[in-house]
């Protein structure tokens, strides 16, 4: 029966060895579509680690403007329930004001919020040009620098403190951005 069906459809056409010039076409060709294949996989996937890796930076960096601002309200509010005859003051003038020993103006300059150590490293205060001088400050510019503990960059945030009134009152505390890093 194999003789007849032989001779009847002839030899297997895919192993004859008279097409030699298509034979060792398809196995170069799977190749390299193989190798386009790895390559376009690994090419993802170098992109999606950069991505995590970005997205970890900037979530690493959204915390630490949290503790800065948490670091900020702490600091205002001890201010302003305890050392408000400060408010009105420079920083460079607060030991001369008279209403905080030296060891609470250094709990004040330094301090730890998210376990993470935070330093005033100034307080301004800055006038309203349309108020005369005799009314007081219209508000305050405070500059921290959070210090954290992992070898990472201390970095460096401005606010501005709104203040009111005479004795002065804290109005509102506004985040003016990240002012860089320190080493």
């Amino acid at each position: 029966m194999a003789a007849r069906l032989h001779r009847r459809f002839g030899r297997y056409r895919g192993c004859s060895p008279g097409r030699g010039t298509a034979a060792g076409f398809l196995l170069p060709l799977a190749s390299l579509a193989s190798l386009v294949l790895l390559l376009g996989c690994l090419s993802m996937q170098s992109v999606a680690l950069q991505n995590a890796r970005r997205l970890a930076a900037l979530a690493q960096l959204r915390q630490a403007e949290d503790s800065l601002m948490s670091a900020a309200q702490l600091l205002v509010a001890r201010l302003q329930s305890q050392h408000r005859c400060l408010l009105p003051l420079a920083m460079a003038r607060w030991s001369a004001g008279g209403c905080a020993s030296s060891s609470q103006l250094s709990d004040l300059a330094m301090g730890e919020v998210d376990s993470v150590p935070y330093q005033l490293l100034a307080w301004q205060p800055q006038a309203n040009a349309a108020l005369p001088a005799a009314a007081g400050p219209d508000g305050a510019e405070l500059l921290l620098e959070l210090r954290p503990r992992h070898g990472e960059p201390a970095l460096r945030s401005a606010f501005a403190v709104g203040l009111e009134g005479s004795p002065s009152r804290v109005r509102d505390l506004r985040l003016l951005g990240l002012r860089g890093t320190a080493p």
